[in-house]
């Protein structure tokens, strides 16, 4: 089984701009970090920032991967490599879309619904 965490990890680092050492996910009170080297020629991996948030707490529910990950992986490498749009919406599911728009991608679970949880990612050199 896919963890909530590897999913928002994945959308992340392959969307990241070139030069981007710091990640981070947000949604509401919930914040995950990945950080790597500071140098502008580091190829240092990708670490999770285990100070950003408690481990106990990491995302109990895994209503955030999509019904088809690899297809949504797919979806995702193909629009990091091909899709410069300033505006799009990617539907992996009726429950999961990766929206971009001019502040930059947000992640949707269930879109439309009253419990909607939007997952923001933000890149920084």
């Amino acid at each position: 089984m896919t963890s909530p965490l590897q999913v928002l990890y994945f959308i992340a680092i392959t969307l990241a701009p070139p030069g981007t050492h710091h990640i981070t996910v947000s949604a509401g009170s919930e914040s995950y970090a990945w950080d790597r080297g500071d140098s502008a020629t580091d190829v240092t991996p990708w670490v999770y920032d285990w100070k950003a948030v408690d481990p106990e707490q990491v995302l109990v529910s895994n209503d955030i991967a999509p019904d088809n990950v690899s297809h949504a992986q797919e979806a995702v490498v193909r629009t990091s490599h091909h899709n410069w749009a300033p505006h799009f919406v990617l539907e992996f599911d009726d429950q999961h879309q990766l929206q971009k728009n001019s502040q930059g991608y947000v992640y949707v679970v269930r879109p439309g619904a009253a419990n909607e949880k939007f997952y923001s990612f933000t890149f920084l050199p």
